[in-house]
């Protein structure tokens, strides 16, 4: 069996040049477009069919058309050159497309008699300085993505890119995505009917379709399962719901990379390219993919990173729970509301009667005084875990010293059901605590003071408790005082 010559087959080139991240043209001497390959739809928005015949100097911006008519003459000077340059081009919208162009001259061959253009949007590497530069600053995770999904989808020029994440193995749906014009469907975020997916321009929204039959299995869902990307080089080969959506929206294949997401490099996220020609990545798109998921990665590292922070800001290093500043964002939370003039009146976001707990540990300094502050750390450690098991659901439980802690209760449906939590409270930190062969025996003093919009804001909210506190010391510790309202 002879070798196969790929140059009889006009097929196989046409292939190449359609599936090639860039869009080629080719000019005459007069600067006449004579040919332009399927890309220059996304990149321009015009058909190929309607280019051919009109002047390149048409869709170059008036600013470039002295720069353009000297590379073209040098161009014809020096066949040998062709070094890429950036110009501005109209977009069919009115836009302008800023692309890298590069050239060579076969004007002599006499079955081509053109310079071939190849172009590349310029946008996709300034997209990816902007990702870059999003990820050195504090921008939000959402927002520092889109600029990477831009510059993925402008290295595929007839594509719709997805970048899913916040993966719930429970609806095995991702919660959040940020997406180029994609159907909710296909871009992997849709946990009911009429989901609407982000997208990177907000161009267009999504079409609202319903949720995929059991067991129909999107590429995303494999990959995430296999850990491994997923190529389907052909959208026939799909679920039904995902090939009706796909042919619906001019898509041909489909390929889903999974993204590792920290702490523990987990796939919880996906890549997701849908492009308008069927086909599988040739080797340079697996690369360049490859390399995307791994800025994904970098940024859903940053946000772990920001969580970390966001939490040891907020969290008592000791006992773990929540810390003075947490206590009182929460207050601060309640006052916001209470002074908001546009409540929605469902009261969703009411917080109903609300109480503030303070409470000190009576007998705390003679742990300390006797067995050393290891061990006295330990004992708040204990009782912080008894304090967060004793309160309701939705209460906040907070160390606001160094033996003092707080409580914040919300949505209360009488004043006696604060000072349930606070017998619990006193309950539980008076049982024996056992520290290795030690056993501590502490106390546990507690101030009570109630949330009136009308009268209270947040320090006055606090110093009403504390005094309580103050006079539940004085009258023999190990009970609670509520405070005297106005």
């Amino acid at each position: 069996m002879g070798e196969v010559d790929p140059s009889a087959h006009p097929e196989f080139f046409r292939k190449i040049i359609e599936q090639s991240v860039y869009v080629w043209c080719a000019i005459d001497r007069d600067m006449t477009l004579t040919y332009a390959s399927a890309g220059i739809h996304q990149l321009l928005g015009y058909h190929p069919d309607e280019m051919v015949g009109s002047s390149a100097l048409d869709l170059i911006r008036s600013d470039f058309h002295t720069q353009s008519l000297t590379d073209m003459a040098d161009l014809v000077a020096n066949p040998g050159l062709g070094v890429p340059v950036v110009l501005g081009l109209n977009h069919r919208d009115g836009s302008t497309v800023f692309v890298e162009v590069g050239a060579q001259v076969h004007l002599d061959d006499p079955k081509i008699q053109a310079v071939v253009l190849r172009l590349r949007p310029y946008n996709d590497q300034r997209l990816l300085e902007h990702y870059l530069e999003a990820l050195a600053t504090s921008v939000p995770v959402e927002e520092t993505l889109k600029p990477l999904v831009g510059s993925i989808r402008a290295q595929h020029l007839t594509s719709q890119v997805a970048l899913a994440y916040d993966w719930d193995p429970d609806t095995q749906r991702f919660l959040s995505t940020v997406s180029t014009d994609l159907p909710a469907v296909l871009g992997g975020a849709l946990d009911r009917p009429n989901y609407q997916p982000a997208h990177v321009d907000g161009a267009a929204a999504a079409r609202a379709i319903h949720p995929p039959a059991a067991g129909e299995e999107p590429p995303w869902v494999t990959a995430i399962r296999t850990e491994v990307p997923v190529i389907v080089s052909s959208v026939d080969q799909l679920p039904p719901t995902f090939r009706e959506a796909a042919v619906a929206a001019g898509l041909g294949s489909c390929w889903v990379y999974p993204v590792p997401v920290p702490p523990d490099g987990t796939f919880l996220a996906c890549l997701i390219i849908w492009l308008e020609a069927a086909g599988e990545p040739m080797i340079g798109h697996g690369a360049a993919l490859e390399h995307s998921v791994w800025l994904a990665a970098l940024g859903f590292e940053r946000r772990h990173s920001e969580q970390l922070l966001l939490h040891a800001a907020l969290h008592d290093t000791l006992t773990g729970i929540p810390n003075r500043s947490h206590f009182f964002n929460e207050l601060h939370r309640l006052e916001r509301y209470d002074t908001s003039a546009d409540h929605d009146g469902d009261g969703d976001d009411d917080p109903g009667q609300c109480a503030v707990l303070f409470a000190d540990l009576d007998g705390f300094k003679e742990i300390n005084d006797t067995f050393g502050h290891g061990t006295g750390d330990q004992v708040l450690a204990v009782i912080a875990r008894r304090l967060q098991a004793a309160v309701r659901p939705g209460d906040v439980v907070a160390r606001v010293g160094g033996d003092e802690f707080a409580v914040l209760c919300t949505g209360l449906e009488n004043d006696e059901e604060a000072t349930a939590v606070a017998d619990r409270l006193i309950e539980v930190v008076s049982r024996p605590i056992a520290i290795g062969e030690v056993t501590a025996m502490v106390g546990l003093s507690i101030g009570v003071a109630f949330h009136d919009p009308a009268t209270h804001v947040e320090g006055a909210l606090v110093d009403a408790a504390d005094h309580a506190l103050y006079r539940a010391k004085q009258t023999g510790k190990g009970r609670w005082v509520v405070a005297h309202r106005e």
